[in-house]
């Protein structure tokens, strides 16, 4: 393929390679098929509903600045390829360990059907 690399970044504060990436892919489709990471899902593929929200942060960001939300399932696996450094991908599974927004939707029944969740988790 053409559109096809090998990717290198950081996910939930971890070194990641994926060999022979889809640059053309939605990074949720990148995270959950060659990661293993089934957190991040694709509902809408609008970016409406936010069910594919992951947090990113570039090597060239000033490092005071917070990460900034993007939807997965419209940010090509592309443009993981930096000129330099590694690009910083927070997913639902790293912000649990990081707070428990996620423990007290689950405590507080704050969640319908949950597809949606670890977005707002996000």
């Amino acid at each position: 393929k053409m559109t096809s690399t090998t990717v290198k970044f950081i996910l939930n504060g971890k070194s990641v390679v994926v060999e022979d990436a889809d640059l053309l892919a939605p990074l949720a489709t990148t995270i959950r098929d060659q990661v293993g990471l089934k957190g991040t899902k694709i509902a809408c593929g609008q970016g409406n509903c936010g069910a594919c929200a992951v947090m990113v942060k570039y090597p060239d960001q000033d490092p005071s600045d917070p990460p900034k939300v993007v939807n997965s399932c419209l940010f090509a696996t592309g443009k993981l390829l930096v000129p330099h450094g590694l690009v910083s991908i927070m997913t639902v599974e790293g912000a649990h360990k990081k707070d428990d927004v996620g423990k007290m939707i689950a405590e507080c029944n704050g969640s319908q059907c949950g597809f949606c969740t670890p977005g707002v988790v996000v």
